[in-house]
């Protein structure tokens, strides 16, 4: 019975972190996506183009980071 309940907790932590993978890479493409529908930053075009979505890509996401950043420190102001 302990042998099915440790196998019945460690499958549900793998689907926790599954989900909880997916909606990273989910929100982690969410700007490149926006672009176009086919463009998350691991879509399957050329060398250069992936470079390009993927630059794009962390460069949304430091504009974000430091909007955010910038904006909490003037609330605390």
């Amino acid at each position: 019975m302990g042998a099915m309940a440790i196998f019945f907790i460690e499958g549900l932590y793998i689907k926790t972190f599954n989900i909880v993978g997916h909606l990273t890479i989910t929100v982690l493409s969410m700007p490149i996506s926006f672009i176009d529908r086919s463009y998350p930053f691991y879509a399957p075009v050329p060398p250069y183009q992936a470079i390009l979505l993927l630059m794009l890509n962390v460069a949304i996401h430091a504009g974000i980071a430091v909007f955010i950043i910038k904006t909490t420190k003037k609330n605390k102001s």
